[in-house]
């Protein structure tokens, strides 16, 4: 759902669309862990607020410029 990763842009973006939107993030990705991991509690807090399960760290992947493919790639995503 987010192309520039899990950064204070794609989070700003992505929270946006849950909020407004009533779109639900459903897996991370980034080159950086700590981003991925400030993405993560950011996105549980808001989505359980609004009872949706929360992120698994499974769901958050990190790496080069390789993160999107691994993220599309996964049998464990369900990004309909």
């Amino acid at each position: 759902m987010d192309c520039w990763g899990a950064g204070d842009d794609g989070t700003e973006d992505a929270t946006n669309l849950i909020d407004t939107g009533g779109a639900r993030v459903v897996a991370l990705a980034d080159l950086f862990q700590d981003q991925l991991d400030k993405a993560r509690e950011n996105f549980n807090k808001i989505q359980q607020e609004k009872g949706y399960a929360a992120l698994e760290r499974s769901a958050a992947f990190r790496g080069g410029t390789n993160a999107w493919q691994q993220m599309a790639g996964s049998k464990e995503v369900d990004a309909r």
